[in-house]
């Protein structure tokens, strides 16, 4: 069996793709007063805005999470401009015929999901019909066991993911939850997640529990499943997320779980670590934090993120 592949996705895929949440947020005039406590460093932070708007209230997040389902269905409309989702998508389900690839996602736009399951057969029920979470589960550990396919889980939650606070069963709905009559009461998982602080994500949210526990026990090299055996500890490819070693990012479920993994794995254990990140001052923390670790980083141009990501899937 070949080693997993593990993929992590963050913003700069969608930004990649022109899909800037927080500054369509910022531009909405009713969220003006929820989103002025944000601090000016977080103000590009989609997480720390909708921290922001359940601080200020229940009717301000609802707000919040009724427009965030409108920009996001108007996005998932025009799929065919997604030009760096498209690309990636094609070269992991190429990879998938012969080789396990898990692909985490930290965005909320729900385009990784429409791409992906939509398009490109990863297995994702929720995106069709309503799934349980247990059930999703037992799909990935038969994917797992065969050694190939292509599995997509967006680990914080989805602007239209819902989930049904009596049998968690998760379901894609863009309308609103209150009109969802069978099998609810149901709820937006960014409400359970994200809006009760990111930091303790994996803690609120089932999904995101699940979800980084997958790549921990895989980059790990231990059996995620009881029905599945251990493999050699997977690779790692990070597209597109900012990391950082600052207190605050230290405590998020991302560089929670890699720091503590890695630094408990032989480096002679895993074959490669992958960080593909926008070339900016910004980012240069990020580059630093990553090699810290052990990861190759491999800086983007605007505009290149396909090719570099092609290049780095390709060696």
């Amino acid at each position: 069996m070949k080693r997993p592949l593990v993929v992590f996705s963050g913003q700069g895929l969608a930004r990649a793709d022109g899909v800037n949440l927080p500054r369509r947020l910022k531009a909405i005039e009713s969220l003006e007063p929820a989103l002025s406590g944000v601090e000016w460093r977080s103000r590009q932070d989609l997480d720390a805005m909708v921290q922001a708007c359940a601080s200020h209230g229940e009717e301000s997040l609802r707000r919040m999470l009724e427009e965030l389902r409108q920009v996001c269905r108007k996005e998932r409309r025009s799929t065919a401009r997604k030009v760096s989702h498209q690309a990636l998508f094609e070269a992991l389900a190429e990879i998938a015929v012969d080789r396990v690839v898990v692909h985490l996602t930290a965005n909320v736009d729900g385009l990784t999901s429409a791409v992906a399951a939509g398009e490109h057969g990863a297995y994702w029920p929720p995106l069709g019909e309503p799934t349980l979470l247990e059930d999703v589960a037992a799909g990935i550990a038969a994917r797992i066991s065969l050694g190939a396919g292509l599995v997509h889980l967006p680990v914080n939650g989805e602007a239209a993911l819902l989930v049904s606070g009596s049998t968690g069963v998760l379901r894609t709905f863009y309308g609103s939850p209150n009109s969802l009559g069978d099998g609810g009461p149901w709820q937006p998982t960014i409400s359970l997640g994200l809006a009760r602080g990111v930091e303790a994500l994996d803690g609120h949210l089932e999904l995101a529990k699940f979800g980084y526990g997958l790549m921990r026990s895989l980059l790990s090299g231990m059996a995620p499943f009881p029905s599945t055996e251990a493999a050699p500890p997977a690779d790692l490819l990070v597209l597109g997320y900012a990391a950082g070693n600052r207190p605050s990012r230290m405590r998020l479920p991302f560089e929670r779980t890699i720091g503590e993994v890695i630094r408990r794995t032989e480096t002679t254990e895993r074959s490669r670590l992958d960080a593909v990140i926008l070339d900016c001052p910004e980012n240069e923390a990020t580059r630093s934090w990553y090699e810290g670790l052990g990861f190759r980083f491999h800086p983007h141009e605007r505009g290149k993120l396909t090719d570099v990501v092609r290049h780095v899937l390709a060696v």
